[in-house]
């Protein structure tokens, strides 16, 4: 077999791994592939024994077979983390918006028993905190996706950007938790002004 039928037989197995899906191959690797095709052609290259061309074939598909596995599992776990960026994100948006909606039940109660909106007002500064705390995992959810655009770029400046906002989303976040945290000790404080 001659050094150009020994490359287009990695080729080959080149292309049928870029078929089933492998986009990317670590130089180790490929060091590795040079180094056997060197050492196939600094021994006079010859016709080679069959039990050889046979390892050898066997070695490219293995290490073809673990660049395949690896690169599965980087896509899974980076399928795994936005899905519980995103989970993360609706809960925050379910306990700002599920306070808001059950002090605006209390309150609702509370007017229609008493007849009278004065107590309310205590109660204000909570349902501020509340609806700011859902406009804040709003803008979390949007800086998300644009965070996610910009780091599918493939320029630096790209990078940099996804960067930037993947920061200020986890920011924002806090903010919105910071934001219900607040809004609860606010009703507290509201709930003490009823104390006998």
């Amino acid at each position: 077999m001659s050094a150009s039928r020994l490359i287009e037989a990695h080729r080959t197995a080149l292309k049928e791994a870029e078929a089933s899906g492998l986009t990317m191959i670590q130089t180790s690797t490929l060091h590795s592939i040079f180094d056997d095709l060197e050492k196939q052609l600094s021994s006079g290259f010859g016709q080679p024994q069959p039990l050889e061309l046979e390892k050898f074939r066997s070695d490219l598909a293995g290490s073809l077979a673990y660049q395949e596995h690896v690169h599965n599992w980087s896509l899974e776990g980076f399928k795994q983390i936005i899905a519980l960026g995103q989970s993360t994100l609706k809960s925050m948006m379910l306990i700002n918006g599920g306070a808001a909606v059950a002090l605006l039940a209390f309150l609702g109660n509370l007017i229609t028993r008493t007849g009278s909106s004065a107590n309310v007002v205590a109660f204000a500064g909570s349902m501020r905190l509340f609806v700011i705390g859902v406009f804040l995992a709003a803008v979390a959810y949007a800086t998300t996706y644009f965070s996610q655009l910009f780091y599918d770029g493939e320029k630096v400046w790209q990078q940099r950007t996804g960067l930037i906002l993947h920061v200020i989303t986890s920011l924002i976040g806090a903010a919105s938790l910071a934001a219900f945290l607040w809004g609860a000790h606010a009703a507290y404080n509201g709930f003490l002004a009823f104390a006998p």
